[in-house]
């Protein structure tokens, strides 16, 4: 059990329903995952990055229900990063554009304790970027309810066409239930 602001919460790893994906996928390992600037990815090495990236999400001491902003690019490393904070049941909140924009930012509205970024180097290799948030200030009560239910959290923004962009906290195991009821396989490009 684990702790998260006086709230009382399980730490399983990984969930049955995050399991259950896993091993679909490893049922697909040698197929191709992504296709990427013209290089394909399997799923085996998808998941051997994100075991890389789990561990070093373990070995910076990010603990299970921790809100954490991913910074995102359409990119293999960064899917592998998602997967990685879902297995660990972080509160993940991916962004692609720029947080500090207009007078209420993203980034306050978020509260994120850690801010992650994965990347593909010169080499080849995928790493990683963790950063503490040195503001790290109270949890939004959304997360806390989030905690409660022992599940991975996914915050999503609004478009902010009211001139303030609003975060709406999600169920994300609910989500991986569409992608493990099955369906006709379709690749995307």
């Amino acid at each position: 059990e684990g702790n998260v602001q006086g709230v009382v919460v399980e730490k399983e790893p990984r969930s049955k329903r995050c399991m259950e994906f896993r091993n679909r996928l490893l049922t697909h390992k040698v197929a191709e995952a992504f296709m990427v600037d013209g290089q394909s990815v399997s799923f085996a090495e998808f998941l051997e990055t994100s075991n890389q990236f789990g561990k070093e999400l373990e070995r910076a001491g990010i603990p299970p229900f921790a809100p954490a902003l991913i910074e995102c690019n359409i990119n293999p490393e960064s899917v592998a990063l998602l997967w990685a904070c879902v297995e660990r049941k972080l509160i993940c909140i991916p962004h692609l554009e720029t947080l500090a924009e207009g007078p209420v930012t993203k980034l306050s509205i978020a509260a994120p304790e850690w801010i992650l970024k994965a990347s593909r180097g010169a080499d080849g290799r995928a790493s990683l970027s963790i950063l503490r948030c040195p503001e790290a200030g109270t949890r939004p009560e959304h997360y806390n309810e989030i905690a409660c239910g022992g599940v991975t959290g996914l915050v999503l923004f609004t478009s902010g066409t009211t001139g303030v962009p609003k975060a709406a906290a999600h169920d994300f195991t609910l989500l991986l239930e569409k992608f493990l009821a099955g369906g006709q396989a379709m690749r995307t490009v």
